[in-house]
């Protein structure tokens, strides 16, 4: 295996995920009409067109904590008879992460769900599935970011995505507040408290987006760090409750449904 660019820190506090694959005929002399006649299969039955994106995904928004992959790469075992000098893999995707600060730790119950998001996320349809793609990786982007202002844009983009229609511009915040509040909010009460969280995360948005700075507690009074981090994972878990609620759904809602009842 040759990995050039990359030193053992790329591996600091990483797991391992290997996934099998099988390579068939064992020798083949491609047509001129058909170039590639080899066949490659994942052995796992249970999945068997494995989505190493889609499970990071899954693996994200069970754990609360952003998971990527950090390298790729295809190994093929030395053969003493046919590759007598073995094969040098080639690196397929390299990205350098940020050093993580802390551990976590996923059991067999927090596998199966895993497991189960990411069946939920394969077969979903095509179009849900598309408009999902930017609230999940967004959302993501917004956990493994340092940046406070970096982190609300992300988590704006996300909520948008999931909340607003495409063309829509007019009244925009009560559109947001209204569609977030009736799709999360359990009762009366959690529906009125929703709405102004929705509206304080939309004016934090507009501000951070217009600005480049982050929103005062009042014109004098800056929000402490404290307030800030509170504010942003109040952001971050009313994000990911709207993701797992249309994961579990299959689509997203019909608003005009939703809000007359």
């Amino acid at each position: 295996m040759v990995l050039k660019s990359a030193g053992s820190s790329v591996f600091r506090q990483k797991t391992v995920l290997i996934i099998d694959h099988t390579v068939s005929p064992l020798f083949c002399i491609p047509s001129a009409e058909n170039k590639n006649e080899f066949t490659i299969k994942i052995k796992s039955s249970e999945f068997p067109n494995f989505d190493v994106e889609k499970f990071c995904q899954a693996f994200s928004l069970v754990s609360n904590f952003p998971v990527e992959p950090v390298l790729q790469w295809s190994h093929i075992d030395q053969d003493e008879l046919f590759n007598p000098q073995g094969i040098t893999t080639e690196v397929i995707n390299m990205i350098t992460p940020k050093e993580i600060s802390r551990f976590n730790t996923i059991d067999e119950t927090g596998i199966e769900k895993i497991k189960d998001r990411y069946r939920e996320l394969v077969n979903l349809s095509s179009e849900v599935k598309v408009k999902l793609h930017i609230p999940i990786d967004r959302w993501i982007m917004s956990k493994a970011e340092d940046n406070p202002i970096e982190k609300i844009i992300d988590l704006g983009i996300a909520l948008e995505a999931l909340y607003l229609s495409e063309g829509t511009r007019e009244q925009l915040t009560l559109q947001f507040r209204l569609r977030a509040s009736w799709y999360l909010g359990k009762d009366k009460e959690h529906r009125k408290r929703l709405i102004d969280e929705f509206k304080a995360i939309y004016n934090w948005r507009s501000t951070v987006v217009h600005t480049g700075k982050l929103p005062k507690k009042t014109k004098n009074t800056h929000f402490t760090k404290h307030e800030i981090k509170e504010f942003i994972e109040k952001a971050q878990d009313l994000c990911r409750d709207s993701i797992m609620k249309i994961l579990e759904d299959g689509k997203f809602p019909d608003w005009n449904d939703l809000i007359l009842g």
